[in-house]
């Protein structure tokens, strides 16, 4: 832990540079893998300097124990107010609880925290994502074997999701044509957990044509495991958070669509909620609330946005999410 301490400091300091004002914010991400959280973590961290406020920022590679830890050494710097994507949406009521004990005013971000009382909530609507995979994947599949593989256990928004999808899915217009044959959650959003899971679907039911994958790196874990088995094209596949290799897929004919979650709206709301609480300017009435088992948490529910071959160019080209030069390069 000592180690540790010196890296995290370290890391610390070198966010820390040019910062003129004794605010302290610190950021606890679940992971800093993958393209999604990269972007979130840099926008985040350049924009509480850029309000002369001190960034501290760690990943917790997906395990509550380190998140706890790094809140205590957090709680020793003098932190004011904390952003926090949690490894688990239980256990970290406990890293909630710590911090309020302390006065630091918690932000969960993008993720719902069970049983406890951050000060505000903000997120997509995960719902809405769900509905837009599935109906899009019904209309262009209106019938058929369908393989769900969904999100990690430890996450909020995968449950979410699901009953977005089944909202689609066991209507009475879907029901009697659309077959699960396969519907299982993940304990990672990773490709492997995507691969490993459609293999085991493959083994069961070779028969597939279309497959529910919850987000970007989970499809394309399917798609390779489709392309060993032979079947990755007609299957049709959704995905979630318009990475480069998703959207490259969509391109390429392997994905049917994904979902675009504007980060530059998540991050840019944060912002101003994180600096409304530090300042005493915060009116949670402006705010509808969401129950997480305890409290009614102010919250903020983004918009999500459907993507597909057709609109690519329109969506995250045209808000610059992608740079158009790697999206098409070898195409």
């Amino acid at each position: 832990m000592q180690c540790r301490r010196y890296i995290y400091l370290f890391v610390a300091i070198a966010l820390c540079i040019g910062c003129t004002k004794s605010t302290k914010i610190g950021i606890l991400f679940d992971t800093d893998n993958g393209e999604r959280w990269v972007n979130d973590k840099e926008r985040l961290t350049k924009q509480i300097l850029q309000h002369n406020a001190r960034p501290y920022y760690f990943d917790s590679d997906g395990t509550h124990k380190s998140q706890l830890e790094q809140l205590k050494y957090l709680i020793e710097e003098g932190i004011s107010l904390l952003i926090i994507v949690a490894a688990d949406l239980n256990k970290a009521s406990e890293i909630v609880q710590l911090a309020n004990k302390h006065e630091i005013m918690v932000i969960a971000y993008d993720r719902l925290i069970k049983n406890c009382m951050p000060d505000f909530y903000i997120s997509f609507d995960n719902i809405e994502v769900g509905k837009m995979q599935a109906g899009y994947l019904t209309k262009v599949s209106p019938d058929g074997n369908y393989a769900l593989i969904g999100g990690a256990t430890s996450d909020n928004n995968s449950y979410l999701l699901r009953i977005g999808q089944l909202n689609v899915l066991q209507s009475d217009k879907h029901n009697d044509h659309i077959k699960i044959v396969y519907d299982q959650l993940v304990d990672e959003w990773s490709a492997q957990e995507g691969y490993e899971h459609m293999i085991a679907c493959l083994q069961k039911n070779t028969n597939i044509d279309a497959v529910l994958a919850a987000n970007d790196e989970l499809a394309d874990g399917a798609i390779q495991a489709l392309k060993e088995s032979g079947l990755a094209k007609p299957v049709y596949i959704s995905g979630q958070d318009a990475t480069l290799q998703g959207c490259r897929n969509i391109l390429q004919g392997y994905q049917t669509m994904t979902v675009y979650k504007p980060i530059e709206i998540i991050v840019d709301s944060t912002i101003s909620v994180a600096f409304d609480l530090l300042e005493g300017n915060f009116n949670k009435d402006r705010y509808n609330t969401i129950y997480n088992g305890k409290s009614l948490i102010p919250s903020l529910l983004i918009d999500p946005v459907l993507v597909h071959k057709d609109n690519i160019d329109s969506t995250v080209l045209k808000k610059g999410y992608i740079d158009p030069t790697e999206l098409y390069k070898g195409l």
